[in-house]
């Protein structure tokens, strides 16, 4: 699911560059944030599987500043 969501994401963010019109942009922009969300979604299970338990508080916690300085 993630790396389908990474080509995904990819994939959409290239075709955002070529878009038409604005209404294709949307469309793509749209299938964009679906392979975001698949990313996204597995990201947590990633980082408790790559990082020993004692550095799992740590872990989420650089992953969560990650996210919330890239919005």
């Amino acid at each position: 699911v993630w790396l389908a969501g990474l080509a995904l994401f990819v994939a959409a963010a290239a075709c955002c560059a070529f878009a038409p019109s604005f209404e294709a942009l949307l469309a793509l922009r749209v299938v964009q944030g679906l392979g975001g969300a698949a990313v996204m979604g597995l990201t947590g299970a990633l980082v408790r599987h790559s990082y020993p338990m004692s550095q799992l508080g740590r872990a989420i916690a650089l992953n969560a500043l990650t996210v919330a300085a890239s919005s």
